[in-house]
């Protein structure tokens, strides 16, 4: 585990072989929290005009996302030959 601090924002990048998990406080509203990945960042935004950037080791793809009580979780999958991609966090809540 990675645990980082950044000014007031800390968040941690847990390695579990195949996968990763990023785990960090983001401002909501929800409707505005946003994970998004290019190349080897990891960008989160979030309320309050909130953007944060993740610099990554290795080349993945964003599997799920989930935003409770101003967490928000990413799940990652360990992938070589990817593409910029996306994730909101509409409609991946239960």
């Amino acid at each position: 585990m990675i645990s980082h601090s950044e000014s007031e924002w800390v968040y941690d990048v847990v390695d579990h072989g195949s996968e990763m998990k990023m785990i960090a406080k983001v401002p909501g509203p929800e409707s505005e929290v946003k994970a998004s990945l290019v190349d080897h960042n990891l960008e989160i935004l979030g309320g309050q005009g909130f953007r944060k950037i993740v610099k990554l080791l290795e080349e993945v793809e964003i599997t799920d996302t989930t935003y409770r009580n101003g967490v928000l979780q990413v799940k990652l999958k360990k992938k070589t030959g990817l593409r910029n991609s996306t994730h909101s966090m509409e409609g991946d809540l239960s």
